[in-house]
């Protein structure tokens, strides 16, 4: 039996994270992930403004892979709204360039993982968590459960399981044109969108997303649609893969002083697809809730730190599908002043939508002196397969 102050089931983004500021608080921690080679988990390449911002906060600046001034939000094909920035909106690397990177800084924080852990289940006795692994049982009073979207963790211990999206991802697609500018096209399918993001100036990483309860031929259908429309023609170079994106939250026992974190805890943002900040941000109240507070009140407390966050969760549940559905009034929006005023500003900084709101006349006039979109276009009713023939954005 390994003991330990906290076990960390799970070595992706959020374990790691959540284990990074254990050990530099000097917490004796462990890391137990399933896989020998985690970075071949399914990933867009995309670390959001807001993501870039709050790994600065956590010292871990992120400055590997391309960065993106130029976007699009469109909604297919009546709404197209491209934008041009100061600061970068997003950063695009693949996932073994994240995962790297994320293990260099637990090298250096002295975190100890340990792979092809696959944990079994997971059990509480009152006092301390034993989870069972195939290399061996760990012992801890707190756990923090960042294994993913079928969170053995969650499972184990009763939590209630969260919704459910589904995405498609088609990387280093060859395009025959360069491409700078991330591209998010709303009702390109049902409940979702597609999206590019360049990845060199003539490959791309190109996906769908959706809510929906679509079938696995279906989607990959809608890709290779979605694909051939926006692209044009393209080769891919590598197999597409497949993955699900737990979103709604989920409901966990108040009495155990267990910690879910990213997708264990289905904190993905049903509206962007985006779950690299979440996890981040939740880890991040995790391992700040261990290290202030004895175990038997360390769940309240990462509760009380994770308020603003839930509250955004229970917004997204229910004005999530909502946007998707009428996804038209969100491309309208995209087109005020207001919208690349607030929304840009405050995303780069680490905001949730309700801080975005909240904080809106204080990003108006901040705008007023400082100018984060530096160019901002329109158009409306154009056929995809046409605007994919356009120039890319221009300064």
């Amino acid at each position: 039996m390994h003991r330990c102050q906290c076990v960390v089931v799970g070595g992706g983004v959020a374990g790691l994270c959540a284990s990074i500021l254990l050990c530099r608080a000097g917490v004796d921690a462990v890391v137990l992930e399933h896989r020998e080679n985690p970075e071949k988990k399914v990933c867009a390449g995309g670390l959001s403004g807001r993501s870039l911002h709050l790994l600065s906060r956590m010292g871990m600046p992120f400055d590997a892979g391309r960065a993106v001034t130029r976007i699009e939000l469109n909604v297919v094909p009546h709404h197209y709204n491209r934008f041009v920035t100061k600061t970068p909106l997003a950063r695009v690397a693949d996932r073994k360039t994240i995962n790297r990177w994320m293990m260099g800084h637990a090298r250096d924080a002295g975190v100890r993982v340990i792979r092809g852990a696959a944990t079994r289940r997971v059990e509480h006795d009152g006092r301390r968590f034993t989870v069972r692994t195939d290399r061996g049982d760990f012992s801890a009073p707190c756990i923090i459960g960042a294994d993913g979207a079928v969170s053995r963790t969650r499972k184990s211990l009763g939590g209630s399981e969260p919704r459910m999206a589904r995405a498609l991802i088609a990387e280093k697609v060859e395009v025959s044109r360069p491409l700078d500018a991330a591209i998010f096209d709303y009702d390109a399918l049902p409940m979702g969108y597609g999206w590019v993001f360049p990845t060199s100036e003539t490959t791309a990483n190109v996906g769908v997303f959706t809510i929906s309860p679509m079938g696995g031929a279906e989607l990959r259908e809608r890709l290779y649609f979605y694909t051939s429309q926006r692209l044009g023609g393209v080769r891919f170079a590598s197999p597409v893969k497949g993955g699900i994106l737990p979103w709604g939250g989920c409901r966990l026992d108040k009495k155990l002083p267990a910690l879910l974190v990213g997708d264990a805890g289905g904190y993905t943002d049903p509206f962007t697809g985006e779950g690299i900040f979440q996890a981040l941000a939740t880890a991040g109240h995790a391992a700040a809730a261990v290290v202030s507070n004895p175990p038997h009140k360390v769940r309240r407390a990462f509760e009380r730190r994770m308020a603003l966050f839930s509250a955004n969760v229970r917004l997204l549940k229910r004005l999530g599908p909502l946007a998707l559905k009428n996804a038209r009034a969100i491309g309208r929006l995209g087109e005020t002043g207001l919208f690349s005023r607030v929304f840009f500003s405050s995303q780069v900084r680490g905001q949730y939508y309700l801080g975005m709101a909240a904080s809106a006349p204080a990003w108006l006039a901040r705008s007023l002196l400082r100018r984060d979109v530096v160019h901002r276009e329109h158009e409306r009713n154009v056929p995809l397969h046409l605007q994919s023939m356009k120039p890319d954005l221009q300064n």
